[in-house]
């Protein structure tokens, strides 16, 4: 914890009465002797019971276990102020969702730590090395390092982690003491297609055995409902930590500044409490992935343009390094202006911090015709702009 975080757990009577009144909550079959609350409408239990299912923790998740804030964002924002001070790192393998560093930065004031990993298989255990040589290299620029941030599955990569890789993970954020926070947000957004019918499946690292390798109170999981759901506007996500009841009063008592709409509240609690809504939507989740991505690899492969092969998320990342006009990060910007100019956006390799110019996520859960026609307009502007580099 923070010192600052620390400063917000302090006890008062407020605080008591509002904790003790969320506790021990009623329902009329399983706690008909519990506190009937009308004092705030929170959604905690639905989450904790979704990934209970989804997740498939090895101690299930309670309600205590969940914190509740007006998206993934804000918890970020919230958790990095209460367990770093001003100037402390987190570490971060690169490329990574772009989010993620003003997330860190904007508010408070963390540095964010980007691990290199050359020509290392970024979801591989080799590339847990690199993260200790960050480690030692923050610390030899006086950098307190307090957590390491995951995404997983991987933002913008699509892939998800192996179960052996979670847990060198695990192992490696113990032996410095240092916080392991896995954002989860794609969780339910796996899908296979015709080159990879049968993908790494995605594994929360609830779902292993992470008290054999982690003191408990160092791991949290970050879930939302923009992503999976579909939802990006409707601003609610959860911070999940499972055995840090100290960390959960110091992000409630920031949360005010972050609170979840009760329009978001009772939106995502009527999906999570329809059954008979998942069970029809997370499968057609999957196959609508299926379709978009191989609609759009297709393209890619009529273009020429090599792509990393993925099986979550609603994205890709594809390489357009060989349509530059030099190897450089500026020339990845003018090849990003043009697309504008030209009526197609794709989100730079530079903003996700790319090792390497010329990579580009493409975003394809997208109507089919508007794909094709944000390709089309591409197309147009590699034929009159850019010709491609020739190898040497």
């Amino acid at each position: 914890m923070s010192r600052r975080g620390l400063a917000n757990t302090v006890p008062s009577d407020i605080k008591s009465i509002m904790s003790a009144g969320s506790s021990n909550s009623y329902d009329a079959e399983t706690n008909p002797g519990g506190i009937v609350s009308l004092g705030v409408a929170e959604n905690r239990l639905l989450v904790a019971n979704f990934l209970n299912a989804h997740f498939h923790p090895t101690t299930p998740l309670k309600m205590e276990s969940v914190s509740i804030l007006n998206g993934v964002s804000s918890v970020i924002d919230s958790l990095a102020w209460c367990i770093c001070d001003e100037g402390d790192g987190v570490l971060i393998g690169r490329p990574l969702y772009v989010g993620f560093v003003t997330d860190l930065e904007n508010r408070a004031k963390v540095t964010p730590v980007y691990v290199d990993f050359g020509q290392e298989d970024v979801l591989g255990i080799a590339a847990v090395a690199r993260y200790e040589q960050a480690f030692r290299q923050a610390a030899h620029r006086g950098i307190t390092v307090k957590a390491l941030l995951l995404c997983s599955p991987h933002n913008p990569l699509g892939q998800c982690y192996a179960p052996d890789v979670l847990e060198e993970y695990l192992a490696f954020c113990s032996s410095h003491k240092i916080h392991l926070i896995s954002d989860e947000v794609y969780a339910m957004s796996v899908f296979p297609h015709k080159g990879n019918s049968n993908p790494t499946p995605f594994r929360s690292v609830l779902s292993l055995d992470y008290e054999k390798l982690i003191d408990p109170s160092l791991l949290h999981v970050l879930y939302g409902m923009s992503k999976d759901f579909c939802s990006n506007g409707i601003r609610i996500g959860a911070f999940v930590s499972p055995r840090n009841p100290e960390l959960h009063r110091a992000i409630r008592a920031v949360s005010k500044f972050a609170w979840s709409s009760s329009l978001a509240d009772t939106a995502w609690s009527r999906l999570l409490s329809d059954k008979s809504f998942l069970d029809n939507y997370l499968p057609l989740l999957t196959e609508r992935l299926t379709n978009a991505f191989e609609v759009c690899t297709g393209l890619l492969r009529e273009l020429g343009i090599p792509y990393k092969d993925s099986n979550c998320g609603p994205f890709l990342w594809a390489d357009f390094s060989s349509f530059l006009q030099e190897k450089t990060i500026q020339a990845e910007r003018q090849l990003a202006w043009s697309m504008i100019n030209a009526g197609v956006w794709l989100a730079t390799g530079e903003a996700y911090r790319s090792e390497a110019p010329g990579w580009f996520r493409i975003t394809f859960a997208v109507p089919e015709e508007q794909l094709r026609l944000g390709m089309k307009r591409y197309m147009l502007t590699r034929k009159t702009l850019f010709y491609p580099i020739t190898s040497e």
